[in-house]
């Protein structure tokens, strides 16, 4: 078995708790226009994939920030093991500077 294999279950069962990140906009309750920047997403994602298990920080990449609203979602990319995985990021509760999100990697490369 790969060990890109082992390490995939292992990322999903341990990226399912949601985490906070500080989002763009002010500090009124569901502010419009609220975002998680791109760039910040894509670092903290990064981050808590390396800390799961899947190697020294792998490159993420997202497409675009993601809006702080309940059940917002994007697909963002990871370079685990040297193989991509397609990754989603929900926003699971909160909004504005207090949303939380969860991610799901998925369990086969693309």
């Amino acid at each position: 078995m790969s060990p890109s294999r082992v390490i995939v279950p292992l990322l999903a069962a341990a990226l399912l708790a949601p985490a906070g990140l500080a989002a763009c906009g002010n500090d009124k309750p569901n502010p419009a226009g609220s975002v998680l920047d791109r760039d910040q997403l894509e670092s903290d994602i990064s981050s808590r994939l390396e800390k799961a298990g899947a190697g020294t920080a792998p490159p993420v990449t997202c497409p675009a920030d993601l809006p702080t609203q309940k059940d917002a979602s994007i697909r963002c990319r990871a370079t685990i093991s040297g193989e991509n995985y397609g990754v989603t990021v929900t926003i699971t509760g909160g909004s504005g500077q207090n949303a939380v999100y969860a991610l799901t990697v998925d369990q086969k490369p693309s």
